[in-house]
């Protein structure tokens, strides 16, 4: 059974101090997490691609360095998924899409994706590809949730987050162009950093829409998403303030509409134990307009979704799933003109939305509409989506359970830029959180 906080013995910064002292040998931790992966991925399936053997030999090396006191990167013998639109040398990219996987139309990658490089440098073991929904976008997968075998652990990230809550790595990476991030690490009960935009390297990722694609990282503890935020990021680390008090905007209009009442319930119980710890929590204004920001995220993603699969589409149509082959005719039939509106709104409203954070710290809302679905939805991202559109930085973490035990999830909002003073606050939260 997952747990909604695990010990630091279960995640990867808790572990790093046993590593290099080889009371704990990456053999050992790869070894768990196949043998885990064995026995619990016939049930939550959210796996397509294992690197077995590679991932063993790589694991063995590793310990022998270690034991001859030779240097290792900083997530040595640290089990990894990746999302399976990320490219990896000499493997299949499978994208959710039959004719990727074999034939003349296999995608196989000629070279490995910047951001994946950048966790090998580092010494991470990729075990190998996590599920996604079809080009990740909407169709669910056959991915279960943890939690509950018969609930959706979210999408289009659905594997990446069922893998790390159900114990079969301690990170995996993910994308969000809408809520793919946010949303299945809510319904999974794990964390969810997704940075800003042009803050971590895309190239190597199959996209959905390049003006509003963003990759991010699942992990059991905020302070796991900051190791591996400082290993892949493309910017220097950015000065942290502590502050004597903490200013928090509760997004409510919005919000407060579509939250299902148990959403609202533990909103209330957050912004009072918050505001208990010291902090000083405020409703936000109504500078954004969230319904119209939701219509031209949409215009954006089904114009830039349409262009990606135009030439794939036409040859291979009987093969798209109908979610995304009713988005890319909808794309195809979207005039340049109304995309272009809502790419000028987009770059205003990046803008506007810094109005908030001349008054609050960050903001928070609930991360999603209510508790995990059933499987035939990934979801609504709509709590999501506009994070995705205006750029900003957000983390999710996990806070409580619901009356029938699965994970409800608080989300973070920063300026832009502001992802480690974000992580740096998510850490005080939750443990005001956990304490009040």
């Amino acid at each position: 059974m997952p747990t909604l906080f695990p010990s630091s013995r279960d995640t990867i910064t808790g572990l790093l101090s046993e590593i290099r002292s080889g009371a704990v040998t990456p053999y050992s931790l790869t070894a768990d997490a196949l043998d885990r992966i064995m026995r619990d991925d016939m049930e939550i399936q959210a796996w397509v691609h294992l690197y077995e053997p590679e991932s063993l030999k790589l694991a063995s090396e590793q310990t022998v360095r270690i034991s001859n006191s030779e240097e290792c990167g900083p997530l040595a013998g640290i089990p990894i998924g990746v999302k399976d639109i990320i490219d990896s040398q000499g493997a299949l990219t499978g994208c959710g899409f039959p004719p990727f996987l074999s034939g003349d139309t296999a995608n196989v990658a000629s070279k490995t994706a910047p951001l994946i490089e950048r966790l090998i440098s580092a010494d991470a073991i990729i075990l190998g590809k996590t599920t996604t929904t079809q080009f990740a976008c909407f169709d669910p997968t056959e991915t279960r949730n943890p939690w509950s075998l018969y609930r959706t652990p979210g999408g289009s990230s659905s594997g990446s987050a069922a893998a790390v809550a159900g114990g079969m790595c301690f990170a995996a990476i993910g994308t969000q162009t809408g809520g793919s991030i946010t949303r299945p690490a809510a319904y999974c009960g794990v964390v969810g950093f997704k940075p800003g935009f042009d803050t971590l390297p895309t190239d190597g990722i199959f996209p959905v829409a390049p003006r509003l694609d963003q990759p991010g990282f699942f992990t059991r503890s905020i302070e796991d998403a900051q190791l591996l935020w400082d290993i892949c990021r493309e910017s220097p680390k950015e000065e942290v303030l502590s502050r004597d008090q903490l200013r928090v905007g509760h997004l409510s209009y919005f919000f407060q509409d579509h939250a299902a009442p148990r959403m609202q319930a533990m909103l209330e119980k957050v912004t009072g134990k918050l505001t208990n710890a010291g902090c000083v929590v405020a409703e936000t204004g109504r500078d954004i307009d969230f319904e119209a920001i939701l219509a031209h995220h949409r215009n954006i993603m089904i114009y830039e979704a349409a262009s990606v699969h135009q030439t794939a589409f036409a040859l291979h149509a009987e093969h798209y799933l109908a979610g995304l082959s009713s988005l890319i005719q909808e794309g195809m039939q979207l005039p340049i003109t109304r995309y272009q509106q809502s790419c000028d709104v987009q770059d205003a409203y990046r803008n506007i939305s810094q109005r908030y954070f001349d008054q609050f710290d960050l903001l928070i809302s609930p991360a999603t509409l209510d508790e995990a679905p059933p499987l035939d939805s990934t979801g609504d991202p709509r709590f999501n989506a506009p994070w995705s559109f205006l750029g900003l930085p957000t983390i999710t973490i996990p806070v409580e359970l619901s009356e029938a035990g699965l994970p409800l999830g608080l989300q973070l909002i920063a300026p832009a830029g502001g992802e480690d003073q974000l992580l740096h606050d998510a850490i005080l939260i939750s443990s005001m959180l956990k304490t009040g």
